[in-house]
């Protein structure tokens, strides 16, 4: 695992090796991501968690298991940028709305989520890439400032994110199709 990058205050750099591990990975996983954004207020966090999550279940699915895991933060804009790399070259698929069946859903969620996802191709696989805004919807700021305060903290804290929360969606941002494949991959904006 990598430390905080410490040439930018503003923005933390941390990975974790995942060659050699399988499903079961899945919570520690999170545990390690839950730690490195403990400083994220509790919306933005359970997001992040989610879409790394879909990410990292993808990989085990899909193929041989991710190789890593990247968590950038940056305070200037607020945002976090998740990615996972896996050893094979084939691109997730996004269902269209209304697919039918019990599966699949992984990445309509990675989409519904993050306000911009793609697939870097790599020589020796890709990189699927997440990155959410906290000033993007109905998300916390990046901070959660109400930690020393337990008071505060049950009077302004909101509930966890969910795929399902209220309030429009904004489809008017540009958005790329799997066939506008760009210099870095395809890259999706929602």
């Amino acid at each position: 695992m990598k430390g905080p990058n410490v040439t930018d205050p503003d923005e933390a750099f941390r990975a974790l090796d995942l060659r050699g591990t399988d499903a079961g990975t899945l919570a520690r996983i999170r545990g390690w991501a839950r730690r490195a954004l403990e400083d994220l207020a509790p919306g933005h966090r359970g997001d992040v968690l989610m879409v790394l999550d879909e990410l990292a279940s993808n990989a085990y699915e899909h193929t041989a298991g991710p190789t890593s895991a990247r968590l950038t933060t940056r305070r200037h804009p607020c945002q976090v940028e998740i990615e996972v790399d896996d050893p094979v070259h084939d691109h997730p698929v996004t269902p269209p709305p209304g697919t039918s069946g019990l599966r699949g859903r992984g990445m309509q969620l990675v989409d519904y989520l993050s306000d911009a996802w793609g697939v870097r191709d790599r020589p020796t696989g890709k990189t699927v890439w997440a990155r959410l805004d906290c000033s993007a919807g109905q998300r916390d700021p990046c901070t959660d400032d109400t930690r020393g305060d337990p008071e505060s903290a049950h009077r302004s804290a909101s509930p966890p994110s969910s795929p399902f929360r209220t309030g429009s969606v904004n489809t008017a941002r540009a958005r790329r199709t799997p066939d506008q494949e760009g210099e870095t991959g395809q890259a999706f904006e929602t």
